[in-house]
């Protein structure tokens, strides 16, 4: 099923808008630093899997962010006070800080079968201030196009902090999954880490 803080279905998506993504997250990261010092910032996150006939396409993701976290994001760049984040607000978003997108690797871990996978540009970002409770939440795309095959596959998909400036949280409702293959058995469960919730996806062909 189609996880409900996503618009629309599971799709290929295009690199073209991966770089948008990355000045949101040194954006933040930069607040922790320069704003609190040792702030803690908290985001409660989605992970949605897309199975397509070759294997795993990717994985949507979706973070939303604690109160203050969002009351910085209103001031800066709500410059209409709407509590809404058009175009031109996202765009001051994205272009702020792409020139480092490389610094950081977005907080995600993505473990293949235990092996480290190189964490993709993230695409399809979109902003947005959530009207239900007023919170910052961003949705992005990590294309994966992990081929499934006869032998299970294993994958891991989940977000880090390893200085602790910021806290992400995940619980058995926010992970979801869609299969548009008959020929591929594909499941998402959450297993305990040592730090954190980890999502994990199991495919295999049949």
């Amino acid at each position: 099923m189609t996880a409900v803080f996503f618009r629309g279905e599971c799709m290929e998506v295009s690199k073209s808008v991966a770089r948008m993504f990355y000045s949101s997250v040194l954006l933040l990261y930069v607040f922790a630093q320069t704003i609190f010092g040792h702030a803690h910032i908290f985001i409660d996150y989605k992970v949605h899997a897309c199975i397509n006939d070759e294997g795993l396409d990717g994985v949507f993701v979706n973070w939303t962010f604690d109160a203050m976290f969002t009351q910085f994001v209103q001031k800066e760049f709500d410059k209409d006070n709407d509590k809404k984040l058009n175009k031109d607000e996202q765009a001051a978003i994205f272009n702020k800080f792409t020139n480092d997108h490389k610094k950081v690797d977005y907080f995600a871990v993505i473990k293949v079968d235990g092996k480290n996978y190189s964490v993709p540009a993230p695409a399809n970002f979109s902003a947005r201030i959530l009207p239900e409770n007023n919170l910052v939440s961003y949705t992005f795309f990590l294309p994966l196009k992990l081929k499934a095959s006869g032998k299970p596959m294993e994958v891991q998909v989940y977000f880090f902090d390893a200085v602790i400036y910021v806290s992400f949280t995940i619980m058995p409702k926010d992970i979801s999954i869609q299969n548009k293959s008959k020929n591929i058995d594909a499941s998402i469960s959450l297993e305990k880490g040592k730090f954190s919730n980890i999502p994990t996806i199991s495919l295999k062909a049949r």
